[in-house]
């Protein structure tokens, strides 16, 4: 299922004609974020503690 991030990445590299190159670089920095915030999130968990 595509998040709404990944939807507006998809809709921009199809608008810009960005090379598969840059459309791969997108798809990965958008896991990288979504594996950061979920770290960052647990990590605060255990601070609250």
């Amino acid at each position: 299922m595509f998040d709404i991030d990944m939807k507006r990445s998809y809709n921009s590299h199809i608008k810009y004609n960005l090379s598969d190159c840059e459309n791969v670089s997108i798809v990965n920095n958008y896991k990288f974020t979504r594996k950061l915030k979920k770290e960052i999130r647990i990590l605060e968990l255990y601070e609250i503690k």
